[in-house]
């Protein structure tokens, strides 16, 4: 079997580990495809990234709901036709050994792949908790006319949502930097409580036990 064109789709903001995330990002993927949140990104650093050697298309526009933003990504792939589309998000990093993993995931019969979150780094090795809960789909295989609408949560492809026998359970996970700092956890547990609602919160917190 040929070796797979694998293609990155990011949403690119202003975070602190962004320069350690897309590097690592970069050395997974053939080709980048980025959209720059117009709010919440420095030119100076955007011009580092669209200068990027993966970086092989861009595009301007802003934080909308979750799977807006992901059908406005997932479009700019539809003339160039890959075999794998990775999609992670500007704080998260793969363990090591998931680009083979990606791999095996190809020579499968399985279309997406489930990959689940470690705990939440943190810059003094604190206890941060698992955030997100439940595994997410951050890998795929690209076919035309797959679509984010009607979103299923996950970050699922909708046509691959819900079918467990297409799925590919990842052993590898994701390194997340959503709370690297002590003010960014308590941003991102008022963001849990008032988005997701108490009793999700409350998921959350027994993660920290």
């Amino acid at each position: 079997m040929d070796k797979p064109k694998i293609i990155g789709v990011l949403q690119f903001c202003n975070f602190p580990s962004w320069k350690l995330c897309f590097d690592a990002y970069c050395e997974l993927v053939d080709e980048m495809y980025i959209q720059f949140d117009v709010l919440h990104t420095s030119w100076e650093i955007a011009g580092y990234i669209m200068n990027h050697c993966k970086v092989k298309g861009w595009r301007i526009g802003y934080y909308m709901s979750n799977w807006t933003w992901r059908e406005k990504l997932l479009r700019l792939l539809d003339d160039i036709k890959p075999d794998i589309v990775v999609a992670l998000d500007i704080d998260e990093i793969f363990e090591d050994g998931m680009k083979d993993e990606i791999m095996e995931f190809w020579k499968s019969d399985k279309k997406a792949m489930m990959v689940e979150y470690n705990p939440c780094l943190t810059d003094d090795g604190r206890n941060a908790g698992v955030y997100p809960l439940g595994a997410h789909m951050k890998v795929f295989k690209w076919t035309k006319g797959l679509t984010y609408r009607n979103y299923k949560n996950f970050a699922q492809v909708t046509q691959y949502a819900g079918n467990p026998q297409i799925i590919w359970y990842a052993r590898h996970k994701i390194n997340h930097y959503c709370m690297w700092t002590k003010e960014m956890e308590e941003a991102k547990k008022f963001y849990i409580h008032k988005i997701y609602g108490l009793a999700q919160y409350k998921e959350y917190l027994k993660t920290k036990e």
